[in-house]
């Protein structure tokens, strides 16, 4: 919710309504700062019987028309804390076979997700063994890498 309600504070705050409106409205109705009155007559009326698997399309579909015009990354931090919709959200966009110009970059801990047994874990690993995802590790940083110390 904090990635999509970031878009609302660009240049394409209209754009993104719009795209939402059209591809996502129950995600739309979620950001009751961003939803005009006028939108919807009904707004709740969206939520009742929306579906985990509907509300899921409705973002990949959202994302995916976003990126249309032109390439988009989605950058998503400190997955080590993400809750299941995210993962499930990441598992949605990864398994998507149509042409997207969509980058989806996610960064964790593997330590907390190791310690913590976070199902992260387990979405990396079924997703890397289809080759439908990627990890990068990255080596950490000496105190001569940061300016100050």
């Amino acid at each position: 919710m904090d990635a999509i309600g970031r878009l609302f504070r660009g240049s394409e705050a209209e754009r993104t309504l719009a795209v939402l409106g059209k591809y996502a409205p129950t995600w739309l109705e979620q950001l009751p700062g961003v939803v005009r009155a006028k939108l919807h007559e009904t707004p709740q009326l969206l939520l009742i019987g929306a579906t985990r698997n509907r509300i899921l399309a409705e973002m990949v579909d959202a994302l995916e028309a976003l990126s249309a015009d032109r390439p988009r990354v989605l950058v998503l931090e400190d997955l080590h804390w993400s809750d299941r919709a995210t993962l499930d959200l990441i598992n949605w966009l990864a398994r998507r076979r149509e042409l997207t110009q969509l980058f989806l970059l996610g960064t964790y801990r593997p330590v907390d997700v190791i310690v913590r047994a976070h199902p992260l874990h387990a979405v990396t690993s079924e997703l890397g063994m289809h080759g439908l995802a990627e990890e990068m590790p990255l080596e950490l940083l000496r105190d001569t890498d940061v300016p100050g110390i």
